[in-house]
C-alpha cells in the first residue's frame, strides 16, 4: 500500500505533467523531425563523404541533420573534445558549390547574408557564437552524381519551404 503522503506527492507530478503536456500542445510545440526523404538523403550522403583526414584537425566525429522546419545542422568534434556547430535555415541559401576533385575538395554553402550560426563549445582558445556567409565541409570521394543529388534534394527542400509559407 502506498503511504498517503507519497500518493499526494506522486498525485502532484502527475498533474504537474498533465498540464506541462496540456500546455506542450496547446503551444503549436513540435518535435525536430529530419526533412522527409530528401533530408534524409543529403544526410546520408554528407555523412558518408566528410572528410575527417588529417588535413582538417584530428576531428573524432561529425554529423549532419536536416529537421522538418528546414534547418541544416552540421556539427564537429575534435579528439581534445572541442566541438564545432554550424546552423542555418535551407530557405537563406544564396550558392551551394564543390571546390576540388572527385579524389577530395570542399562542399561550399553561401547564405545571402551572416545567417550561419557558428558556435564552439569547449575551446582551448575560448568559445565562439557568432554568424558567417559561408559554411565549407571537406569531403572526399565525391562523384558529379553525389553533388547533383545533393543539390536537387536542397532545392526540393526549399521549394516546400516556401509552400508552407
Amino acid at each position: 500500500m502506498v503511504a498517503p503522503a507519497s500518493k499526494k506527492t506522486a498525485l502532484s507530478v502527475l498533474a504537474v505533467l498533465v498540464v506541462s503536456g496540456l500546455f506542450l500542445a496547446v503551444s503549436g510545440f513540435r518535435a525536430l523531425p529530419e526533412a522527409g526523404e530528401e533530408g534524409r538523403r543529403i544526410a546520408a550522403l554528407l555523412n558518408g563523404l566528410n572528410s575527417r583526414g588529417p588535413e582538417n584537425g584530428p576531428v573524432s566525429k561529425s554529423e549532419f541533420t536536416i529537421t522538418g522546419e528546414g534547418f541544416f545542422r552540421y556539427r564537429r568534434i575534435y579528439t581534445n573534445g572541442k566541438s564545432e556547430y554550424y546552423s542555418f535555415g535551407i530557405g537563406r541559401l544564396a550558392d551551394v558549390y564543390y571546390l576540388g576533385t572527385t579524389v577530395s575538395g570542399r562542399l561550399v554553402f553561401k547564405t545571402r547574408s551572416d545567417d550561419i550560426i557558428v558556435q564552439t563549445y569547449q575551446d582551448p582558445g575560448g568559445n565562439v557564437d557568432s554568424m558567417a556567409t559561408d559554411l565549407s565541409i571537406p569531403l572526399r570521394g565525391a562523384e558529379a552524381e553525389d553533388l547533383q543529388l545533393i543539390s536537387t534534394n536542397l532545392e526540393s527542400i526549399r521549394r516546400q519551404l516556401q509552400v508552407r509559407r
